[in-house]
C-alpha cells in the first residue's frame, strides 16, 4: 500500500524582532516519549522533524543499552535556512 503526504508553504518573513521565536508551527507532542513531530518556522530557518520507529517497532525493553534505544526510536529532522525578506516556497513530501 502506498501512502504519503505533501506539505507546501509559500511565505515571506520580514521585520523579525526575535529570530528564535516560532512564526509558523504545526507540531505534535508525544508526552510519553517527549518528542515533537511536525514543522516549525522561525525568522531564519524551517525545520521538519519526524519520529522514526525502527525494526523493533519502537519498543524499548528494560535493560536495553543506550545504542539499542537510539536505534529503536529516534528523531530525524531536516532544516532549511533562508534570509529575511525572501519569498520562500517549501515543499515536504512524506
Amino acid at each position: 500500500m502506498e501512502t504519503g503526504k505533501t506539505i507546501e508553504l509559500d511565505f515571506r518573513i520580514s521585520n523579525v524582532t526575535d529570530y528564535s521565536k516560532p512564526l509558523i508551527t504545526c507540531l505534535s507532542y508525544d508526552t510519553n516519549e517527549n518528542i515533537l513531530c511536525g514543522f516549525n518556522i522561525t525568522g531564519e530557518a524551517a525545520t521538519f522533524n519526524t519520529h522514526n520507529i525502527k525494526a523493533t517497532g519502537g519498543t524499548i525493553i528494560e535493560g536495553d543499552s543506550a545504542e539499542d534505544q537510539a536505534y529503536n526510536t529516534q528523531i530525524q529532522g531536516l532544516t532549511a535556512k533562508f534570509a529575511e525578506g525572501e519569498r520562500i516556497h517549501l515543499t515536504w513530501v512524506i
